[in-house]
């Protein structure tokens, strides 16, 4: 894992616009317990590509897995006011239903209908 990590670093410096590259270092940093690491790498993916859908999925796992309940509410907001692709909207409302987060879960539900 050490040696991918210095790879996907090395391509950031020749390139910092590769934003899957610094997804796959975000995911190792969640690897190594450094979720706030991979939080810092997912908003600097937003900073170059706004409503990234990758990484905005990464960001609202990290902040479930973490129950940053203020994150995730502004993510998933966020992302449900932005999204018009009833499809991504579901399989979000599947994942915040079974990560125990109905509220949330149910808006997305509700958007994903209104597009249908």
């Amino acid at each position: 894992m050490e040696k991918a990590k210095e790879y996907y670093e090395r391509a950031l410096i020749l390139n910092p616009f590769l934003t899957a590259t610094r997804i796959e270092l975000a995911k190792i940093s969640l690897r190594q317990s450094e979720a706030q690491k991979a939080v810092n790498l997912c908003l600097k993916n937003l900073e170059i590509v706004n409503n990234d859908t990758q990484t905005i999925f990464l960001l609202i796992s990290i902040f479930t897995s973490q129950k940053d309940l203020v994150n995730l509410n502004k993510y998933v907001s966020g992302f449900i006011d932005t999204q018009n692709d009833p499809e991504l909207l579901t399989v979000l409302g599947k994942f915040l239903a079974k990560n125990n987060v109905p509220q949330l879960a149910r808006d997305c539900f509700a958007k994903a209908a209104k597009l249908k």
